[in-house]
């Protein structure tokens, strides 16, 4: 199998491939989850908490329930967490660690009577002492969250070699302290959404998903229900970008209230909710960070410190070859809205809060920040004494030659304050800094794993269809893979199709994004793509009367290499009865 990454490629690089689901979604004919039902369905509204920190103490319905056009209610009590705050065992007040926490939600006819109909729910609260800024937090030894053990949690992430002693002996060093990067939210343009309907004891739920497999266990799971009985379709999804785990919330109301009203339900965050309760919001990172170096700029040291609400170090230095690093990082509790991945995770913004230590140390050493960089970049043949293994993975230096080049940064890049123009000095008034900059890191994510399930139906007519558990996000992981299995089998990208988003269909898909989704759902489809072409060998060795060596199968035939005007079709080769085959993405470690 390992052969295949050493021939010539016949569909990678040489078809023009058209993404199927932007012609869709542009067309109008992908579904979104509140596509569903239309005129049938009820609609959501949300009662949301105006508090950082309080207690729930009563909830008042009364005046929602007999409002036009009101079919059922629901409360925290109901709807499972992390939809809304549950209560400890045995009690019924709940906490409040942040403003915008759902509530109670109602279902109506309408979207502009359910509104109207969860702002007349009326709540009682214990309102708490609260805090928003993490410098005030560390300031005061007072909890502001029952949910956590303790405001501050600092780890160790790293620690390498003998810093302090070789921070001492270094000729140049560097303190920088960044500001917080910004807290920012979510802000796509679907907010949460999800439609549940109930048949019998089995329950459908149609919403944006990056994680199908996992979205389906944690809303059987919450519903009380087997999972063998829960539908879950994510087709339509306007935009994922980290903000569309598996927490499920629209789907837990919707069904809450599907259950109770015996009908159809949407939900629907607006705009408000999606950005304070519902969404998640990208962490807010400061770093220290304290660099050592000879006047070449060897970096021979770094001590580095992060805190902030939670996240990951990400730092271009901890992946550098230096041989003395420590790294750290506080999480710091508050009573701000939930955080998670936005884009990349953390990297962004942990690279943007470090990263200018860089920066510091080059103009400081009077060096180009690229040949600073590029000298300390972490190269595959570096080895880490202490684990005798390597110590990156990452060809940094060739992909900062190919940046280098592509963007021209030795024709572009001037020290600080050279090369002022009189356009600058008009539009400026001052000869303040200008000019071009860089950041980098050596990322975590990109692994391929094993478990991926791609499941791939060879059809009678010779053509093929892949169905994989993932859902439908904004790139192009569906289409990566399908051509996968088009060059492994030897046919054209037209001949295959692929579904995504039905659990019912389809194997664990993992998660959809940028980290892993396209690797691993690649490396099971090639393995399932392999097993179909062995069968289709098979049938065609022994037609043909040759050694299943001696074959070869490309554009949708299999012929004698030696002789190619003896052939069979991958049609003749399927037969009457459609061939299925299985691929889990264990082929890497494999070979």
């Amino acid at each position: 199998m390992i052969k295949d990454f050493y021939r010539e490629t016949t569909v990678i690089g040489k078809e023009e491939i058209h993404e199927k689901f932007d012609k869709r979604i542009v067309g109008g004919h992908w579904d979104f989850a509140m596509d569903q039902f239309p005129g049938k369905k009820l609609f959501t509204g949300i009662k949301t908490c105006p508090y950082a920190h309080c207690i729930i103490k009563k909830v008042d319905t009364s005046k929602a329930e007999k409002m036009p056009g009101v079919k059922a209610v629901c409360t925290y009590l109901e709807v499972p967490n992390p939809a809304m705050p549950q209560p400890a065992a045995g009690k019924t007040e709940s906490e409040i660690t942040y403003q915008g926490m759902m509530v109670a939600a109602v279902a109506a006819t309408d979207q502009w009577l359910a509104d109207a109909a969860a702002s007349a729910i009326e709540v009682e609260y214990e309102v708490l002492p609260f805090v928003v800024d993490m410098e005030e937090a560390l300031k005061d030894e007072i909890k502001y969250r029952t949910d956590v053990k303790t405001n501050l949690t600092s780890r160790v992430q790293l620690n390498r070699g003998d810093v302090d002693e070789a921070m001492a002996k270094a000729e140049v060093t560097v303190n920088y302290e960044s500001e917080y990067a910004t807290f920012y939210s979510h802000n796509s343009p679907e907010t949460r959404s999800a439609t549940a309907q109930w048949v019998g004891d089995e329950l459908w739920v149609w919403q944006g998903s990056q994680q199908i497999a996992s979205h389906s266990t944690n809303i059987a799971k919450a519903m009380g229900i087997d999972e063998a009985k829960l539908h879950f379709i994510a087709h339509g999804m306007g935009g994922g970008y980290g903000d569309r785990k598996p927490n499920g919330e629209a789907a837990w109301i919707a069904a809450t209230l599907a259950k109770k009203c015996g009908m159809p339900v949407g939900c629907r965050t607006t705009r408000t909710v999606h950005s304070t309760g519902a969404a998640t919001h990208q962490y807010a990172q400061q770093a220290n960070v304290q660099l050592g170096s000879d006047r070449q700029g060897n970096i021979s040291a770094v001590d580095a410190q992060w805190k902030g609400n939670n996240g990951y170090i990400h730092l271009a230095m901890t992946s550098s070859h230096c041989p003395n690093i420590r790294t750290s990082y506080t999480n710091i509790a508050t009573n701000i809205p939930r955080t998670g991945p936005f884009r990349s995770v953390t990297g962004m913004h942990g690279c943007f809060v470090s990263d200018p230590a860089f920066e510091e140390l080059a103009y400081k050493l009077d060096m180009d920040p690229f040949d600073l960089r590029y000298k300390n970049a972490v190269n595959i043949d570096d080895i880490d004494a202490a684990a005798n293994r390597p110590r990156g993975v990452t060809a940094m230096r060739e992909v900062m030659d190919l940046a280098n080049k592509e963007f021209g940064w030795k024709t572009k890049w001037h020290k600080a304050g050279t090369n002022v123009t009189v356009d600058d000095i008009y539009h400026n008034g001052d000869k303040r800094l200008h000019g071009v900059g860089m950041c980098h890191e050596v990322s975590e994510k990109g692994a391929g794993n094993a478990g991926r399930g791609v499941i791939l139906r060879a059809c009678p007519d010779g053509s093929f269809h892949i169905n994989f558990g993932i859902g439908r996000a904004t790139c192009g992981t569906s289409t990566a893979v399908a051509v996968v299995v088009a060059e492994t089998l030897g046919t054209p990208f037209s001949k295959v199709n692929y579904t995504v988003g039905e659990t019912i269909l389809a194997g664990n898909g993992g998660m959809q994004a940028g980290s892993t989704g396209t690797n691993a759902n690649s490396w099971a489809a090639y393995d399932a793509a392999v097993a179909m072409r062995d069968k289709m060998m098979a049938k065609a060795a022994s037609t043909l009367k040759v050694d299943v060596s001696e074959l070869t199968s490309a554009d949708g035939k299999i012929f004698v290499t030696a002789d190619p005007s003896k052939w069979v079709s991958h049609s003749d080769c399927i037969g009457s009865t459609p061939l299925i085959t299985f691929g889990d993405g264990y082929t890497f470690s494999k070979n």
